[in-house]
């Protein structure tokens, strides 16, 4: 009996070590579907802002005075 345990043991560390192999995969290809298109989005982004020059700031009133001017 004990011998057949011994057997075991590469067995299912083999096993484990596959599946932690897929795991890694299939969240591999989640992260890149997840990202597809971040680019291309940064990109028009980055030329809207500079379209509309530099970032406006806006300043909100902080008195009742202000806010009907």
């Amino acid at each position: 009996m004990t011998g057949s345990v011994a057997l075991v043991w590469p067995v299912m560390t083999a096993a484990f070590l596959a599946s932690l192999v897929e795991a890694v995969e299939a969240l591999t290809i989640v992260l890149a579907v997840a990202t597809a298109g971040v680019r291309e989005r940064l990109l028009q982004w980055v030329s809207f802002s500079t379209e509309l020059g530099r970032p406006r700031h806006v300043r909100f009133p902080s008195t009742a005075t202000e806010l009907r001017t």
